[in-house]
């Protein structure tokens, strides 16, 4: 079943299809930073927070990517285990 015919928003479907509870572990770039004592020099917090959205930008892609790659095989396990549960007659 599509989000559509779900009822969810197109909007809900991108966030939840982006996984921004992965962007966690993406924060570790900014433990260099902390670790150096440099968190009160704008110029350092912007690039780790630069660095930080390219990676989950990256991130995400990849798992939209990916999730449209599998959509084939997906369907194809789906209609199978569509037949076994109800074979044709």
């Amino acid at each position: 079943m599509t989000e559509a015919a779900a009822g969810t928003s197109p909007s809900a479907a991108l966030a939840r299809a982006l996984r921004p509870h992965q962007w966690v572990k993406n924060l570790l770039v900014f433990v260099p930073i902390l670790l150096d004592h440099r968190l009160k020099e704008p110029e350092v917090v912007a690039r780790g927070a630069t660095a930080f959205a390219a990676f989950c930008l990256a991130a995400s892609g990849a798992y939209v990517l990916n999730d449209i790659l599998d959509l084939e095989a997906e369907a194809i396990r789906n209609l199978a285990i569509g037949y076994a549960a109800d074979p044709p007659p």
